[in-house]
């Protein structure tokens, strides 16, 4: 195991977290559906929705794989690995919780609707720390297995992705109707990726040339994939959503998420701002699931114009959430936020 340059602080994980929160809450404005609705060539897909799916989307799996890889690189004893579970799960259970009272949310009366509600987090946003609590759990029951498995392992997560793209692929298309972003599945290479990273994290860095060969091959097998996946686009269109392609069911989703966390670890530098928005980029996002909605309303009434009042949304949420979350970590025992 290559673990001798254990990294400190990494800069690039803070450009990315306030990359990623910004793109989290533009995708839930809808902006990029609404960009790419109003262009002559709306009933097909575009370079908006490209640019959706293949950069925007990029936010959940690099957020999930920058705390897999963090937990990875420490050497951790059954009570940490404990103690972390632990706090997840308080973590999941409050913002839930706070969910279902705040929007009355109820699971279906069945085997699969109470299993759906658990996995989506209450019905919508917060399925991210349910897949944020299977992935750590999957890091830590791998985390002593030798690389040769873990490469195996990470192949058959990535056929699973696959398997399951086509099976929705034969049904029509399936994804138009059937929501997949909270399954498991579309995260399970998360882990594989983290521990592989960690293991050989000083050998990358310590080696522009190398860091450069591997981001550039896996950059051109993501490209690959993409261009593969966009051949069983659906006509979505007219569709609610546009739902041309699965948002995380695709291999050049996990992919590409893996390429931008490797080329930020060359990243020395980031502003205070940016450290600002990423040490709080948590709380923006359990914070903007209550209130988007709301303030999107109360700017689009004094500003007319559907984009400008997305974006000005954007920025009182990132800026606003911030020093909430700010004030609120401070004031809480636990991290919540």
């Amino acid at each position: 195991m290559d673990m001798k340059a254990s990294p400190g602080h990494l800069p690039g994980f803070d450009w990315l977290r306030a990359t990623f929160i910004c793109m989290v809450v533009l995708a839930h404005l809808n902006v990029f559906e609404f960009l790419a609705a109003g262009r002559p060539d709306a009933e097909t897909w575009n370079r908006h929705d490209v640019a959706r799916f293949q950069v925007v989307y990029l936010a959940v799996p690099g957020f999930l794989l920058i705390a897999a890889f963090l937990q990875s690189i420490k050497q951790q004893s059954r009570e940490t690995h404990v103690k972390h579970f632990t706090g997840l799960f308080y973590l999941y259970l409050f913002w839930v919780g706070a969910w279902i009272l705040a929007t009355h949310a109820r699971p279906e009366l069945s085997p699969w609707g109470l299993i759906s509600f658990v996995f989506r987090g209450g019905g919508w946003a917060f399925y991210f720390f349910a897949e944020l609590l299977i992935i750590q759990v999957v890091r830590a029951l791998i985390s002593n297995w030798k690389d040769r498995s873990l490469w195996l392992g990470l192949l058959t997560t990535l056929f699973v992705i696959a398997a399951g793209f086509a099976i929705l692929v034969k049904e029509g298309k399936a994804w138009t109707v059937t929501s997949t972003y909270w399954w498991p599945i579309c995260f399970l290479p998360v882990p594989f990726i983290a521990h592989l990273l960690a293991r050989n994290y000083s050998g990358i860095v310590d080696s522009t040339g190398r860091l450069l060969r591997v981001v550039g091959t896996m950059s051109l097998v993501t490209v690959a994939f993409g261009i593969c996946e966009w051949r069983f686009a659906a006509s979505a269109g007219t569709l609610e959503g546009r739902p041309f392609l699965p948002e995380y069911l695709r291999i050049s989703s996990v992919l590409g998420a893996s390429c931008v966390v490797l080329a930020s670890l060359r990243i020395r530098t980031a502003p205070r701002l940016v450290r600002f928005i990423s040490r709080n980029s948590l709380g923006i996002f359990c914070i903007h699931v209550f209130v988007l909605s709301g303030v999107y309303r109360a700017i689009a009434a004094r500003i007319h114009d559907p984009l400008s009042s997305s974006l000005i949304t954007c920025l009182v949420i990132l800026f606003g959430g911030a020093w909430i979350a700010e004030v609120l970590r401070r004031c809480m025992k636990s991290r919540l936020v």
